[in-house]
């Protein structure tokens, strides 16, 4: 649960293939060609017999993400410190918006640039057993 720049409440869920935590969890770093997606919902929220509950709404965006420890892609402005980056919008899931991902994307991503720009703090599947 992720609350963002205007206030508002965000779900976060964020999913890879198979074995992506499994390897991250024995060597501390993704596998090249590995891809995350995370998708953000918006919230709904409501009095409960618990307390106030929150719940997913809809969702506003697909981030996706491609290891990519070769480089192969130079001078593509979408792909860069061993990251391919992409962003979707909800309404218009079929066309990828990002254009440049020092501009787009990495801002957001610099507080976990020592975790290989992704935030694993959030996700216990990645912690070791």
């Amino acid at each position: 649960m992720v609350v963002d720049l205007k206030g508002d409440h965000e779900m976060h869920y964020t999913y890879a293939l198979p074995g992506t935590a499994e390897y991250y969890r024995k060597t501390g770093k993704f596998a090249d060609g590995t891809v995350l997606v995370k998708e953000v919902f918006g919230t709904d929220h409501g009095p409960m017999t618990t307390g106030d509950a929150h719940w997913a709404s809809g969702t506003k965006v697909w981030f996706v993400m491609i290891k990519d420890e070769k480089g192969r892609h130079p001078g593509n402005p979408l792909w860069g410190d061993g990251w391919g980056w992409a962003l979707f919008k909800s309404d218009a899931p079929n066309k990828q918006v990002a254009t440049d991902y020092k501009k787009d994307c990495l801002g957001c991503h610099v507080p976990a640039q020592a975790t290989d720009w992704i935030y694993v703090r959030g996700y216990p599947g990645l912690s070791s057993k």
